[in-house]
């Protein structure tokens, strides 16, 4: 997909892990946690980034290797999450100057990730209390999740914009290549858990180092002030 410099930006939809909030060493934690419990090795936090992204079953998967009981695995893991789902997670830098930023500019915003539903909306309501996002949805079964462009058509009319004046922010290849196949533009951020190269490969149009980067590349698309 190219970018169209000039395209209309009614909308902007954000991945939650990795895009607007770094939830690696809770979830490490947690993951690792009930890793112990069936005396199965642990992973240090940064390897956690390769493992992030396509939802708890997908985490227990990759942590595991595919050893210990897998449904007892994710009930630990989910069991340890909910505990202390916000202990050491935090906005990255510039997020909230970005959110207030598309406030005033008038873009509606939603936010689209592959967590389970509850644990987005727990997670979003307490790390941006003052945000006013048009939609917050996590993993719903039997909704598949992304890189299926299901839940992002979906958010789109939730909010009122066409896919192709809304933008799909995220930090991996899975959302890139939801984006595209929504018809949104799939934009990525540089801070996440996956490196520039993999998400140019796997379909984004442009990919940012921050918060403010893009805040001057969504007025200069739209014409908006970004002062």
């Amino acid at each position: 997909m190219t970018l169209v410099l000039q395209q209309k930006v009614s909308g902007v939809l954000f991945d939650l892990d990795g895009t607007l909030v770094n939830t690696l060493k809770d979830l490490g934690n947690a993951m690792n946690t009930s890793l112990v419990a069936q005396d199965l090795a642990t992973h240090d936090p940064e390897d956690y980034k390769k493992m992030i992204g396509g939802g708890m079953h997908r985490l227990v998967e990759l942590a595991s290797g595919g050893l210990g009981d897998q449904e007892q695995l994710l009930n630990g893991l989910l069991a340890a999450y909910g505990r202390r789902i916000v202990g050491d997670t935090r906005a990255y830098s510039g997020i909230h100057e970005l959110l207030r930023w598309l406030r005033r500019s008038g873009k509606k915003t939603g936010v689209v990730s592959n967590k389970a539903h509850g644990m987005t909306v727990d997670v979003v309501a307490r790390i941006f209390p003052e945000a006013a996002f048009k939609v917050v949805v996590g993993h719903r079964p039997p909704t598949p999740k992304k890189p299926d462009p299901t839940v992002l058509i979906e958010a789109c009319n939730s909010i009122g914009v066409e896919p192709g004046e809304c933008l799909f922010i995220g930090d991996t290849d899975v959302d890139m290549k939801a984006g595209r196949r929504a018809g949104l533009t799939p934009v990525g951020v540089g801070w996440g858990y996956q490196n520039e190269e993999r998400l140019l490969n796997a379909g984004a149009a442009r990919v940012v180092q921050s918060g403010n980067e893009l805040i001057e590349l969504i007025g200069y698309m739209s014409g908006a002030d970004t002062s």
